[in-house]
């Protein structure tokens, strides 16, 4: 006869020996937890970390000040550095200053003579001829003219030169008969003048032109 195996019933549930042994589960932690920081190597002692620890903080400490120290200096040297640039300024703008007086002196000292010139011409006692006078004049007029030129004062064109619309201004134009005088200044109504090479004012002028090709004046 063969041999019947006995079958074992599967176990319902775990017993109270493994509901026991078995362990609980992990609840996460909800506060925060301070970091502690150790020094793992094997030579170092618990109380030696804590030296080195407290050191690097000392030397942490020590470098934010020597940073707060920079940063005063500098906000310092800046400070400084604005006030010499005002003064530097106010320096700069009293010698413009002085300067444009002295030059302003100057060139109203050229004029004194000539303005004394001037007076004595007409406080003169007695009854001066015509011709006296006109000399006078004359006399003051070559005054003027020799100060401005002094100054850098110069005409910029002549009757009989050729017509530059970038120095005159044309206000009129003139028939003419001969063909040389076709485009050339005729009659100056108002001077120009150059200071220094620098057109200041544009001269007015009368210009010629041919009369076949000359507009109608009426028209």
């Amino acid at each position: 006869m063969s041999e019947q195996k006995e079958i074992q019933p599967m176990p319902e549930g775990p017993t109270a020996e493994e509901k026991e042994v078995r362990p609980n589960k992990i609840k996460p932690q909800t506060e925060a937890v301070p970091i502690r920081v150790t020094d793992k190597r094997f030579w170092v002692t618990e109380q030696e970390g804590e030296e080195d620890v407290e050191e690097l903080e000392k030397k942490l400490s020590d470098r934010d000040k020597q940073l707060d120290e920079v940063r005063a200096s500098y906000r310092e040297f800046r400070a400084n550095a604005e006030v010499e640039n005002q003064q530097a300024r106010e320096r700069i703008r009293n010698e413009y200053n002085k300067r444009v007086i002295q030059a302003t002196g100057e060139i109203v000292q050229e004029f004194i003579d000539i303005f004394e010139n001037l007076e004595r011409a007409l406080t003169s006692k007695g009854n001066p001829s015509f011709k006296g006078l006109l000399e006078g004049v004359e006399l003051i007029r070559n005054q003027f003219r020799a100060v401005l030129s002094k100054l850098g004062l110069e005409e910029v064109v002549k009757v009989g030169e050729l017509y530059n619309p970038e120095l005159a201004e044309a206000i009129a134009v003139v028939e003419v008969v001969k063909q040389e005088e076709d485009n050339l200044i005729l009659e100056i109504v108002n001077k120009g003048y150059r200071l220094n090479g620098a057109l200041i004012r544009p001269a007015r002028v009368k210009v010629g032109q041919v009369k076949s090709t000359a507009p109608s004046l009426s028209g």
